[in-house]
Protein backbone atom coordinates (compact mmCIF):
# COMPACT_ATOMS: atom_id res chain seq x y z
CA UNK A 1 0.00 0.00 0.00
CA UNK A 2 0.91 3.53 -0.34
CA UNK A 3 2.07 6.20 2.71
CA UNK A 4 -1.70 7.03 4.08
CA UNK A 5 -0.23 10.59 4.17
CA UNK A 6 0.07 11.96 0.87
CA UNK A 7 3.32 12.58 -0.51
CA UNK A 8 1.24 16.58 -1.43
CA UNK A 9 0.99 16.64 1.92
CA UNK A 10 4.28 15.83 3.45
CA UNK A 11 6.01 17.87 0.78
CA UNK A 12 4.12 21.18 1.91
CA UNK A 13 4.22 20.55 5.32
CA UNK A 14 8.44 20.13 4.46
CA UNK A 15 7.85 23.34 2.82
CA UNK A 16 6.29 25.21 5.87
CA UNK A 17 3.10 25.65 3.61
CA UNK A 18 -0.42 25.82 5.49
CA UNK A 19 -2.79 25.30 2.48
CA UNK A 20 -4.11 26.42 -0.31
CA UNK A 21 -6.58 25.12 -3.20
CA UNK A 22 -5.86 23.67 -7.18
CA UNK A 23 -8.76 22.42 -9.64
CA UNK A 24 -8.95 19.16 -10.02
CA UNK A 25 -11.40 15.76 -11.07
CA UNK A 26 -12.53 13.89 -7.77
CA UNK A 27 -13.11 10.43 -7.42
CA UNK A 28 -14.94 8.93 -4.60
CA UNK A 29 -15.70 5.41 -4.22
CA UNK A 30 -17.10 2.68 -2.00
CA UNK A 31 -16.78 -0.52 -1.28
CA UNK A 32 -20.00 -2.53 -0.26
CA UNK A 33 -19.47 -6.26 1.64
CA UNK A 34 -17.04 -5.06 3.80
CA UNK A 35 -19.40 -5.10 7.00
CA UNK A 36 -20.80 -8.37 6.25
CA UNK A 37 -17.40 -9.75 5.84
CA UNK A 38 -16.20 -8.56 8.94
CA UNK A 39 -19.56 -9.50 10.39
CA UNK A 40 -18.75 -13.10 9.46
CA UNK A 41 -15.16 -13.17 10.06
CA UNK A 42 -16.05 -11.83 13.81
CA UNK A 43 -17.65 -15.08 14.37
CA UNK A 44 -14.30 -17.09 14.12
CA UNK A 45 -12.72 -14.97 16.80
CA UNK A 46 -9.30 -13.26 16.88
CA UNK A 47 -7.35 -15.11 14.73
CA UNK A 48 -9.84 -14.47 11.39
CA UNK A 49 -9.22 -10.25 12.12
CA UNK A 50 -5.11 -10.58 9.85
CA UNK A 51 -8.22 -12.17 7.61
CA UNK A 52 -10.11 -9.13 6.94
CA UNK A 53 -6.64 -6.87 6.92
CA UNK A 54 -5.62 -9.47 4.37
CA UNK A 55 -8.68 -8.96 1.99
CA UNK A 56 -8.83 -4.97 2.50
CA UNK A 57 -5.02 -5.05 1.36
CA UNK A 58 -5.99 -7.38 -1.71
CA UNK A 59 -9.08 -4.91 -2.45
CA UNK A 60 -7.27 -1.71 -2.18
CA UNK A 61 -3.86 -1.92 -3.68
CA UNK A 62 -5.16 -2.73 -7.25
CA UNK A 63 -7.79 0.40 -7.41
CA UNK A 64 -4.98 2.86 -5.61
CA UNK A 65 -2.36 1.36 -8.10
CA UNK A 66 -5.00 2.34 -10.86
CA UNK A 67 -5.22 6.12 -9.48
CA UNK A 68 -1.74 6.50 -9.09
CA UNK A 69 -1.03 5.47 -12.55
CA UNK A 70 -3.08 8.17 -13.81
CA UNK A 71 -1.62 10.93 -12.24
CA UNK A 72 -3.90 10.94 -9.09
CA UNK A 73 -3.60 10.75 -5.53
CA UNK A 74 -5.70 9.26 -2.49
CA UNK A 75 -6.41 12.42 -0.04
CA UNK A 76 -8.44 10.10 2.21
CA UNK A 77 -9.52 6.21 3.45
CA UNK A 78 -12.75 6.17 5.26
CA UNK A 79 -13.13 2.16 6.12
CA UNK A 80 -14.14 1.31 2.99
CA UNK A 81 -14.40 4.28 0.95
CA UNK A 82 -11.80 6.37 -0.37
CA UNK A 83 -11.24 9.66 -2.41
CA UNK A 84 -8.55 10.97 -4.50
CA UNK A 85 -7.95 14.19 -6.99
CA UNK A 86 -6.45 14.11 -10.14
CA UNK A 87 -5.16 17.52 -10.08
CA UNK A 88 -5.44 20.25 -13.79
CA UNK A 89 -8.09 22.35 -15.20
CA UNK A 90 -8.30 21.06 -18.35
CA UNK A 91 -10.15 18.12 -19.59
CA UNK A 92 -7.17 15.82 -18.94
CA UNK A 93 -7.75 15.77 -15.98
CA UNK A 94 -11.21 14.49 -16.28
CA UNK A 95 -10.10 12.28 -18.57
CA UNK A 96 -7.65 10.54 -16.17
CA UNK A 97 -9.87 10.59 -13.42
CA UNK A 98 -12.26 8.40 -16.13
CA UNK A 99 -9.54 6.25 -17.23
CA UNK A 100 -8.84 5.50 -13.23
CA UNK A 101 -12.63 5.31 -12.49
CA UNK A 102 -13.33 2.51 -15.46
CA UNK A 103 -10.37 0.95 -14.79
CA UNK A 104 -11.40 0.36 -10.90
CA UNK A 105 -14.76 -0.49 -11.87
CA UNK A 106 -13.96 -3.15 -14.07
CA UNK A 107 -11.07 -4.42 -11.65
CA UNK A 108 -13.40 -5.07 -8.74
CA UNK A 109 -16.14 -6.73 -11.72
CA UNK A 110 -13.16 -9.22 -12.67
CA UNK A 111 -12.41 -10.00 -9.10
CA UNK A 112 -15.85 -9.74 -7.32
CA UNK A 113 -15.25 -12.37 -4.46
CA UNK A 114 -12.42 -12.38 -2.18
CA UNK A 115 -11.66 -16.07 -0.72
CA UNK A 116 -10.22 -16.77 2.54
CA UNK A 117 -10.32 -19.94 4.88
CA UNK A 118 -13.15 -19.10 6.50
CA UNK A 119 -15.39 -18.55 3.05
CA UNK A 120 -15.99 -16.54 -0.17
CA UNK A 121 -16.79 -12.90 0.36
CA UNK A 122 -18.55 -10.74 -3.04
CA UNK A 123 -17.97 -7.07 -2.81
CA UNK A 124 -19.09 -4.42 -5.48
CA UNK A 125 -18.12 -1.24 -5.68
CA UNK A 126 -19.60 2.75 -6.53
CA UNK A 127 -17.89 5.53 -8.03
CA UNK A 128 -18.30 8.97 -8.39
CA UNK A 129 -16.45 11.95 -10.57
CA UNK A 130 -17.07 15.24 -10.27
CA UNK A 131 -14.81 18.63 -10.86
CA UNK A 132 -14.13 21.69 -9.45
CA UNK A 133 -11.82 23.20 -7.09
CA UNK A 134 -9.93 21.33 -4.25
CA UNK A 135 -8.88 23.27 -1.09
CA UNK A 136 -6.06 21.85 1.58
CA UNK A 137 -4.65 22.44 4.82
CA UNK A 138 -2.56 21.62 7.27
CA UNK A 139 -3.39 22.33 11.00
CA UNK A 140 -0.48 22.20 13.35
CA UNK A 141 -0.75 22.80 16.90
CA UNK A 142 0.34 25.90 18.53
CA UNK A 143 3.39 24.92 20.18
CA UNK A 144 5.14 21.82 18.74
CA UNK A 145 7.43 19.57 20.75
CA UNK A 146 8.91 18.09 17.70
CA UNK A 147 9.58 18.59 14.29
CA UNK A 148 7.79 15.44 13.21
CA UNK A 149 4.37 15.52 11.17
CA UNK A 150 2.51 13.23 12.99
CA UNK A 151 1.98 16.44 15.45
CA UNK A 152 -0.13 17.97 12.73
CA UNK A 153 -3.39 16.56 10.39
CA UNK A 154 -4.47 17.54 7.62
CA UNK A 155 -7.32 17.76 5.05
CA UNK A 156 -9.14 17.80 1.77
CA UNK A 157 -11.99 19.83 0.72
CA UNK A 158 -14.12 21.70 -1.77
CA UNK A 159 -16.15 21.35 -5.04
CA UNK A 160 -14.16 18.67 -6.47
CA UNK A 161 -14.75 16.46 -3.51
CA UNK A 162 -17.73 17.31 -2.98
CA UNK A 163 -19.04 16.79 -6.56
CA UNK A 164 -17.38 13.41 -6.50
CA UNK A 165 -19.12 12.38 -3.30
CA UNK A 166 -22.56 13.63 -4.31
CA UNK A 167 -21.89 11.88 -8.04
CA UNK A 168 -21.53 8.06 -5.81
CA UNK A 169 -24.61 8.62 -3.62
CA UNK A 170 -27.08 8.19 -6.77
CA UNK A 171 -24.92 5.58 -7.53
CA UNK A 172 -25.99 1.92 -7.13
CA UNK A 173 -23.40 -1.55 -6.62
CA UNK A 174 -21.29 -1.64 -9.94
CA UNK A 175 -22.50 2.35 -10.90
CA UNK A 176 -19.97 4.87 -11.70
CA UNK A 177 -21.81 8.45 -12.05
CA UNK A 178 -20.70 11.46 -13.68
CA UNK A 179 -21.41 14.92 -12.53
CA UNK A 180 -22.50 17.38 -15.58
CA UNK A 181 -19.24 19.05 -15.21
CA UNK A 182 -17.45 15.75 -15.74
CA UNK A 183 -19.84 14.30 -18.18
CA UNK A 184 -19.37 17.93 -20.42
CA UNK A 185 -15.48 17.44 -20.48
CA UNK A 186 -15.87 13.52 -21.40
CA UNK A 187 -19.36 13.15 -23.36
CA UNK A 188 -17.66 11.98 -26.74
CA UNK A 189 -15.37 9.19 -24.66
CA UNK A 190 -18.56 8.00 -23.21
CA UNK A 191 -22.16 6.18 -23.41
CA UNK A 192 -23.60 7.38 -20.40
CA UNK A 193 -27.32 7.37 -19.48
CA UNK A 194 -28.77 10.70 -17.50
CA UNK A 195 -30.07 10.34 -14.00
CA UNK A 196 -31.35 13.19 -11.72
CA UNK A 197 -29.79 16.56 -11.14
CA UNK A 198 -27.65 16.85 -14.46
CA UNK A 199 -25.75 13.57 -13.59
CA UNK A 200 -24.94 10.49 -15.94
CA UNK A 201 -24.54 6.71 -15.42
CA UNK A 202 -21.49 5.96 -17.22
CA UNK A 203 -22.30 2.60 -19.26
CA UNK A 204 -18.32 2.35 -21.36
CA UNK A 205 -15.91 4.10 -22.64
CA UNK A 206 -16.44 4.32 -26.71
CA UNK A 207 -13.49 6.30 -27.22
CA UNK A 208 -9.47 6.44 -26.80
CA UNK A 209 -8.72 7.10 -22.85
CA UNK A 210 -5.45 8.26 -21.32
CA UNK A 211 -3.17 4.83 -21.14
CA UNK A 212 -1.75 5.07 -17.59
CA UNK A 213 1.93 6.57 -16.68
CA UNK A 214 4.23 5.33 -14.27
CA UNK A 215 5.79 7.25 -12.09
CA UNK A 216 4.71 10.15 -9.09
CA UNK A 217 1.18 11.79 -9.39
CA UNK A 218 1.65 15.20 -10.58
CA UNK A 219 2.10 17.89 -8.27
CA UNK A 220 -0.91 20.48 -8.52
CA UNK A 221 -0.25 24.22 -8.62
CA UNK A 222 -1.98 25.94 -5.93
CA UNK A 223 -4.17 29.25 -7.14
CA UNK A 224 -3.13 32.43 -6.16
Amino acid sequence: MRNLVPHFILEKYAQGESGGRFQAAGLFADISGCSAATHALGQHGSEAAETMAEIMRALLEPLVGQVHAQGGFITTFAGDAFTALFPGDDPSACRRALAAALAIQQHIIAHPVQTTPYGRFPFAIRLGLGQGEAEWGILRPARLSTPRAQNAAYFFGGPAVEAAAAAEHLAQAGNLVLSAAIYAQVQGLVRALPLADGHWRCLLASGELPAPQAGPAAAPQDAA
